[in-house]
């Protein structure tokens, strides 16, 4: 995902860093000039302090998030706004591979 300031993307390596992401903060965008790369893995995901399988952790997390929210009327676990941005980000994406990888626009729902 590129964006205004920089580039995001996941790092398509093998094992545990295949769940890496880097984040490149272009030069041109920065008030010092400097590129400025960073790497994030997320840590596991834990149910009853078991690790739980890479594969299922978004969709334990997001089953765990509606439990919580039906039985005891906490938050959702994304924001709506939020999680609407997300799924734009990811229809872009499609779209952008249907067009050879050209850019696309992502709709701004910030709602300023």
């Amino acid at each position: 995902m590129r964006g205004a300031h920089g580039v995001a993307e996941s790092l398509r390596a093998p094992g545990e860093r295949a769940w890496s992401v880097r984040i490149r903060r272009e030069g041109w965008a920065r008030p010092d000039g400097q590129t400025r790369e960073t790497r994030r893995t997320p840590p596991r995901y834990l149910v009853n302090g078991e690790p739980i399988d890479r594969m299922a952790e978004g969709t334990v997390a997001i089953l765990e998030g509606f439990r919580a929210t039906a039985e005891r009327g906490a938050p959702p676990l994304v924001p709506v706004r939020a999680a609407v941005a997300a799924s734009l980000v990811g229809v872009a994406g499609a779209r952008s591979l249907a067009k050879g990888s050209q850019p696309v626009p992502v709709p701004d729902v910030a709602g300023r």
